[in-house]
C-alpha cells in the first residue's frame, strides 16, 4: 500500500511545479475565500479555491487511488 499522502490519494489532482510536486484536494467543493473588499464592487470580492498541497502533506480522509 503506498504512503498516505496527498499525492498518492484518489482526491488528489497533482502535477509538478516549480518548487516542486504540489496539487489540489477534490475531496470536498471549493471553498469561497474573501479576496479584498473594495468600494469599486460595493463589499466583498471572493473568489473559490479547492485547497492546495505539497508533496509532504497528508489528511485523515485519504483514500487510495482508484484502478481503472
Amino acid at each position: 500500500m503506498p504512503k498516505q499522502l496527498c499525492i498518492n490519494c484518489r482526491f488528489g489532482e497533482s502535477w509538478n511545479s516549480e518548487s516542486g510536486l504540489a496539487g489540489i484536494c477534490r475531496r470536498q467543493p471549493p471553498q469561497v475565500v474573501v479576496l479584498n473588499e473594495t468600494p469599486e464592487t460595493d463589499g466583498t470580492e471572493t473568489e473559490a479555491f479547492w485547497p492546495t498541497f505539497d508533496d509532504t502533506d497528508w489528511c485523515g480522509e485519504w483514500r487510495p487511488k482508484r484502478e481503472d
